[in-house]
């Protein structure tokens, strides 16, 4: 299958809360556990968020997209999680800017999502059922292009 786009976003933001915010409940944990002498139990709380911080970031560490003749298909860091767009279902897109309220990370509801790692900088993806998919990245303008060629009617 020919690639007519592939980019990986790295999460710049993402990567300093999530590894700063892992850091910092480590360095909880170790303060009371070693310099106040409290025990581990007191400690099990922000190990745990430390934990869930860590699991996030290898997760959420950047966003690839890759466009072919027949899908748009994205996937956040090491492959999950993950979405695939048929062209067929694409009814159109537009470079936009997302406002803070459209976040980073990935969720949506019902009929629309957004994945973004960071940044500002996306392309809304419109379906023909109405939905839309709102991708992040730091080269709108190529990724458009790029969805807009691959798009079965744009011959």
């Amino acid at each position: 299958m020919t690639t007519i786009y592939e980019h990986r976003q790295p999460g710049v933001l993402m990567r300093w809360i999530l590894w700063g915010g892992s850091a910092a409940a480590g360095l909880w944990c170790l303060y009371f556990r070693m310099w106040r002498g409290y025990p581990w139990r007191f400690s099990s709380g922000p190990l745990l968020v430390a934990g869930i911080l860590v699991i996030a970031a290898v997760l959420f560490d950047s966003l690839s997209v890759r466009v072919d003749p027949e899908t748009i298909r994205l996937w956040f860091g090491p492959g999950w999680p993950r979405k695939t767009i048929h062209l067929a279902d694409v009814a159109g897109c537009q470079a936009v800017r997302n406002t803070w309220r459209h976040g980073w990370g990935i969720h949506g509801y019902r009929r629309w999502w957004v994945f973004n790692v960071s940044g500002f900088d996306a392309v809304e993806v419109r379906l023909k059922n109405g939905g839309w998919v709102r991708i992040g990245t730091d080269d709108p303008a190529a990724l458009e292009s790029a969805i807009r060629q691959a798009l079965p009617n744009s011959s």
